[in-house]
Order: structure tokens, then C-alpha cells, then sequence
């Protein structure tokens, strides 16, 4: 690859970087394996250790995933997200395809598997039948000979030519894709607009992918949305495909493999699809004979548009506190034991016997929460944001999914793979081309207490891993071998009550009310609510530093207990918790 320079001691990526203030600067992210760290060097050549940027953006090549068409999803406890192919279960493991290699995942640390291969078409037109004409509106013309292979394609040639798709049922869950022929910049002297509408309330959301006049870039606007940072695409002649992909945890935007926009919340449901040549994007033919205009005007042609939707669930879940869950697309749901789970098949222990289900008519599997032991790493905390499968293939169903991720020790790089050092998955070999970016943590020591995730408070919330809170307090033990000078206890929360002026229960909280307290070795440290951004929905990384003092060596004991409501005695805050852990530097080398 020429994008990675190989050597003995280092290798070399080129990125985009954003530092804690929010700028961005362009240079290369570098392994150094003799001193076992990560660096980003900008072209002036004084580098940075990775940690001190919170999101670094790998530049590749476009160029297709060498990777399968998953067909599950594993969502681990927290937010880690793996698309998977499933292959069985062994001796508590399952094995999975994923990431170009096979490994095994813990069943402790799968919060749900979720069957996505079944995707119902709700639009598909390859415009070669006629019976699929009459469900566009507009102005463009279907052309035989124009599409791939030869095939019919509708064809855009003029100002004011435009094609539009009604998505009836409306998709709150799945995909919108289209193939189209892109001119060039160079070719055309009218901009082209690809628009999916989203319907929120009463509201109408665009979302438009441009190809602008003479504008050697990918496009995208939202006239009536909110702002969204794109990636820079590089236009180029040929055939694309345009997917946009909704969950409930948001809408991504992608150009055959390269991610042109995330949106972090849903937009709404896609009601309408349509590709223009609007008159707002015009620009004024260039002088000379009407021939030798027209020969400078290539069309935009559209091969195909697809829209599939997932198959849902007519029933809300109900949850089971203590076991495995079954839930069916019909909103059925079986409780017992997981006894056997492969590529084909789930089995489950009920009273009523082991009951086996074929894929096809389960939804999500919940696998029921459990104890996991402390685990220690050491090197460079980083989370790999992973790039989105491959849509390019019309007849296969496959669903991109949001914030498919992995964290874990960053702790090398071998030809065109990446070292991850995961917790609980074991030592992984993730390919590069495969990772969109990072999101680099600290350099050090990493206790990971706890890699579950707990719900503290006293009411059931069905939109939580755990649905059925534990209490009020929870209490974990860890072991040091010695005690840092340094050391901070860091976890990921939602859900809490953030403390801050104006907030809605900033007065209790101030009054010592509706609190999640730390406690090391029996003695309250601090407060969690104090460190939480404003956002309550969202997930947020806390980071408290504990006294040393209240540290020994050998074993410690941690705690999280909650305070209630000043006037209601039993009303707790009901928040999640996942990923305890412990953080310290690495002791420098004494020198004699």
C-alpha cells in the first residue's frame, strides 16, 4: 500500500487531526516500536503523542472493504459494536468472522446479538421494467442502453429534469441507495442534486448530496437540519453508489466505501427520494455552437434506487430481569437459557423444553448480565471507529449500522494491520483499511475494574441494557501493586443527572440530594454528577482523580452509591454505568 510506509522500528499513516481546542491540522500518525508509542508528526516535524488529540481521521484510498457481508451485529456491554458473521458457539465463546479474521467473543461480554440480513424491499427499480415508471414523478427520461451493463437508466440531461420516489410505507430503520454515473467535474456545466426527505412531526428534513458545477468534491447540504461535519470526497468519472443508512442512533452517508456524513441523531422517517438537475444549480452554457455545448454536457444517469427497511417488531419488548431473551420480529419473546447459538439457529433452555428458532424469524437475542474479573493492560487507550460493509452488491440485503467500534490497547502496527489489545475479545488484528478513525484515550496504565454495565437507581427503563435497576450502591474489588503517585477512576455514564446552574435539579444536587458518590476503601471521595457535560442523553466519559492516600497496596475496594430525592426518600436517579476503571501513568525509568 503506498499510503503505509513500511520500516523495522515505525509505520506511517497520513491524517487528519483534531486537538483539544477543536483545530484540525494535517500530518501522520506514527509507530515508534522502540519507544512503544503512538505519535502524530504535522509537516513541520515537531510531533505530539496521540493522546493529546481526541479524534484522528485516517486518510485512505477509496477502494472497496476486504471484508464479508455480516449478518449480525454484536453489541457489546457499553457501546462497542461489531458487524459479524456467525459461526457457532463453543464452550461459552462464540465464534465469529469479522474484521478479515476469525476470533472468539465471550458470551459475558455480548449485551445483545441483533439479525440484520433481512431487510424487506419497500422500493427497487432498475428502471429495465416498465411497471416500475409510473412510481416516479418528474421530468427525466428512461433511456435503454445507458445503465450499467448496458441496461435502461434514467437519464437527467436538462435543467428542470427531475425524478422523484415516494417511500410508501415511511423507513424509520434501514437503507436508500442509488447508482449513479458521475460526469466529472470537468464534464458538465450543471450541478446535480441527489435529496432525501425526512419527515419529523410535522416537519419536512432535507438531506442533499450535491455534485456541484466544475467542484471537484462530493457535496452535502441541509437546508433545514442540523449542521454536520463532512468528510471530503474526491469526485471522479464512473459509477458510484450513494447509500444513506438510518438506525436509531442516527443516519450515515456514504460513497461507495468513503463516509461523506454522520449524523449522530435520528433525522426522522424517509418519506421521498429524488435526483434533479435544479435551476439553482445551473450555470450558464459556455459560448460556442450548440453542438460543441451539448458534447460538453454529459448527463447524469441513475442506474438503480433501492430502498429497504427492516422488518420490526409489532410489540414493544418486555424484559426479564435474570435470564436470556428471545424476541421475535411478530414481538414474540421466549425467557430461559442461551444453550446454542450459530449461523443458522438459536436455542434456548425454557420450561417448556429447548425451543430452536431460525434466524429468519428472530429480531435480537438479550443475553442476561454478568460478573467479569479485573483486567489490566498497559500502552495507548484508544477507540477504533470502524468503517461501514460494503453496499455495492444490489441483490444483497446487508444493513451499515452506526458506531460500529472496538476499544483497547493500541499496541502496534504490522503490515496493514492494527494491534488492538482488547479486554475482554483478546488480542485482535484489525486492518487499516477498515478503521474511518480513532479516538485516542490516555497513554498508561489501564485497570478495567468492570467491562459490564450496571443500572443504579430504582425504576425499570426499557431503553437501557439492563432494563431492572440493581439499588441503589455497587461495590467492586480491585488489587494494586503498588500505589501511583497518580491515579484516576474513569467511567462511562448515561442518563445521570448532570450538575450545573440551570439544570433541573441543580439545587438538590448542590444540597448533597440525588447523588452518585465514590467511595475508595470505605471513604466518600467525590460526586459523579459534577463532571457531566449538559447533555444528559447522550454516553460521557467521566474522569475523577482519586487521593493516593486512600489507596493501598494489595486489596482496595470501590464504590458507587447513590443518594434519593430530597422530598421523595425513595426515588433514585436511574442511570447507566459501564467500563470502571482505574487509569495511572507509566513510572519513568529511574536514573542511577
Amino acid at each position: 500500500m503506498p499510503w503505509l510506509l513500511k520500516g523495522p522500528a515505525f509505520g506511517q499513516l497520513p491524517v487528519k487531526a483534531t486537538d483539544a481546542r477543536g483545530a484540525s491540522i494535517s500530518g501522520r500518525l506514527t509507530w515508534d516500536a522502540a519507544e512503544q508509542r503512538w505519535w502524530i508528526e504535522p509537516a513541520d516535524g515537531h510531533r505530539s503523542p496521540l493522546a493529546a488529540y481526541p479524534l484522528v481521521i485516517l486518510e485512505h484510498p477509496q477502494g472497496s472493504l476486504r471484508h464479508q457481508s455480516p449478518d449480525h451485529e454484536l453489541r457489546l456491554w457499553g457501546v462497542e459494536r461489531v458487524p459479524v458473521q456467525i459461526e457457532r458457539l463453543v464452550d461459552g465463546k462464540l465464534l465469529v468472522h469479522a474484521l478479515g479474521d476469525r476470533f472468539h467473543v465471550p458470551l459475558t461480554s455480548i449485551a445483545q446479538v441483533t439479525h440484520f440480513r433481512e431487510l424487506a424491499p419497500v422500493f427497487n427499480s432498475d428502471f429495465d421494467r416498465d411497471e416500475d415508471l409510473p412510481r416516479l414523478a418528474g421530468d427525466a427520461a428512461v433511456r435503454p442502453g445507458k445503465g450499467v451493463a448496458g441496461t435502461a437508466g434514467l437519464v437527467l440531461q436538462n435543467v428542470g429534469d427531475q425524478a422523484t420516489v415516494t417511500v410508501d410505507p415511511a423507513v424509520a430503520e434501514g437503507v436508500a441507495q442509488l447508482a449513479y454515473f458521475d460526469p466529472g467535474p470537468a464534464r458538465h456545466r450543471r450541478g446535480y442534486l441527489m435529496e432525501f426527505t425526512f419527515r419529523r412531526g410535522a416537519r419536512r428534513v432535507p438531506l442533499q448530496v450535491l455534485l456541484l458545477p466544475r467542484s471537484a468534491m462530493v457535496a452535502l447540504a441541509m437546508p433545514e437540519g442540523p449542521p454536520v461535519a463532512v468528510e471530503p470526497i474526491e469526485r471522479s468519472i464512473g459509477w458510484h453508489r450513494l447509500v444513506v443508512a438510518q438506525d436509531e442512533d442516527g443516519v450515515v452517508v456514504t460513497v461507495d466505501d468513503a463516509l461523506l456524513a454522520a449524523f449522530h441523531q435520528p433525522l426522522g422517517e424517509l418519506v421521498e427520494c429524488t435526483v434533479a438537475v435544479p435551476e439553482a444549480l445551473a450555470a450558464a452554457r459556455p459560448d460556442g455552437p450548440p453542438a460543441a455545448a451539448a458534447n460538453r454536457d454529459e448527463p447524469l444517469v441513475v442506474d438503480d434506487i433501492e430502498v429497504r427497511t427492516r422488518r420490526r417488531t409489532q410489540l414493544p419488548r418486555q424484559p426479564a430481569a435474570d435470564q436470556d431473551e428471545v424476541l421475535l420480529y411478530g414481538g414474540t419473546q421466549f425467557y430461559g437459557e442461551l444453550t446454542n447459538l450459530d449461523a443458522r439457529h438459536v436455542s434456548l433452555r425454557t420450561e417448556y423444553g429447548v425451543l430452536r428458532f431460525p434466524w429468519r424469524v428472530v429480531h435480537r437475542v438479550f443475553l442476561r448480565p454478568s460478573q467479569t474479573q479485573p483486567v489490566r493492560l498497559v500502552g495507548q487507550r484508544a477507540r477504533l471507529l470502524l468503517k461501514t460493509p460494503n453496499l455495492l452488491a444490489p441483490s444483497e440485503s446487508t444493513s451499515v449500522r452506526r458506531g460500529a467500534n472496538l476499544e483497547g490497547v493500541l499496541q502496534g502496527v504490522e503490515a496493514d494491520t492494527f494491534l488492538l489489545e482488547h479486554p475482554t475479545l483478546g488480542r485482535l488484528r484489525v486492518p487499516i483499511d477498515q478503521v474511518r478513525a480513532i479516538m485516542p484515550g490516555r497513554y498508561g496504565n489501564w485497570l478495567l475494574v468492570d467491562s459490564g454495565f450496571h443500572h443504579l437507581g430504582d425504576a425499570v427503563e426499557l431503553h437501557m441494557q439492563r432494563p431492572y435497576p440493581e439499588g441503589n450502591q455497587v461495590t467492586w474489588h480491585f488489587q494494586l501493586e503498588e500505589v501511583p503517585k497518580t491515579i484516576w477512576l474513569v467511567m462511562d455514564v448515561v442518563d445521570m443527572e448532570p450538575m450545573y446552574p440551570g439544570a433541573t435539579y441543580y439545587a438538590e444536587l448542590r444540597d448533597g440530594f440525588l447523588r452518585t458518590s465514590v467511595y475508595v476503601n470505605g471513604k466518600e471521595v467525590d460526586f459523579v454528577n459534577r463532571y457531566l457535560p449538559r447533555q444528559r442523553g447522550r454516553p460521557a466519559r467521566v474522569r475523577i482523580t482519586l487521593p493516593r492516600e486512600l489507596l493501598k497496596v494489595g486489596d482496595n475496594t470501590l464504590a458507587l452509591k447513590q443518594r434519593p430525592q430530597r422530598d421523595e426518600p425513595g426515588s433514585y436517579d436511574d442511570c447507566g454505568i459501564w467500563w470502571v476503571s482505574l487509569e495511572w501513568p507509566i513510572a519513568e525509568p529511574r536514573t542511577p
